[in-house]
This record gives structure tokens, sequence and C-alpha cells, in this order.
């Protein structure tokens, strides 16, 4: 659309620990164990492992509060999860989470 502006924002860390187990951390039913405004995870599909799972985030940031919901556009066990934004305050976007299959550990 006219006038939108699209942003690529990328962040990376390095673990001293093999994928499998990084990848489970980063599940989004785990990340409000480690991530405080993200409340609660509804999952609105059976299988959260698949390609076209729906999800559901409740999130408080301060005194505001949201509900953003989510779909799983590419799953790939143990190396990358794609979701996009299909509702709620989110205008549509994207998440990535990947972990690399093979790190150098210094």
């Amino acid at each position: 659309m006219k006038g939108d502006i699209l942003t690529k924002i990328e962040n990376s860390i390095e673990i001293s620990a093999s994928p499998e187990k990084v990848w489970p951390m980063i599940q989004w039913d785990k990340i409000p164990e480690w991530y405080a405004p993200w409340k609660k995870i509804e999952w609105t599909s059976k299988d959260n492992r698949k390609v076209g799972s729906a999800v559901r985030i409740n999130v408080k940031i301060a005194s505001m509060k949201a509900k953003s919901d989510y779909e799983t556009a590419e799953f790939i066990e143990n190396e990358k999860v794609v979701r996009r934004s299909t509702g709620g305050r989110e205008k549509p976007q994207g998440f990535v989470l990947s972990v690399p299959q093979k790190m150098e550990l210094k």
C-alpha cells in the first residue's frame, strides 16, 4: 500500500548450546516464562507444530493490554519457525525464529 513502510529488524546472539537445547525455549509456549510482557499463549489449533496452526498472544506492557493473532507460515523442527500476524492490534507482520544447525563455539 502507498505510504506503508516495511521494516526489517534483526538481532542475534551466540549461545554455547546445541540447537536441540535452544529450540524448546524459543517456542511460543515457553516465551512467557522468560519474557515478562507475554502473559498468555492460547493455541487455537490442535497441533501447534504445523504450517497453518493458529495462536493468540496476550501481552501487557505497563498498563497497556493487547491480544494479537498469528498463523504458522513455516516450521522446520530445531531450525526455523515463521509466524505472521492475522489479527489483533498488530499490523500484518511476521516473526522468524531460527537456530543455526552448525555453530562455531569460541
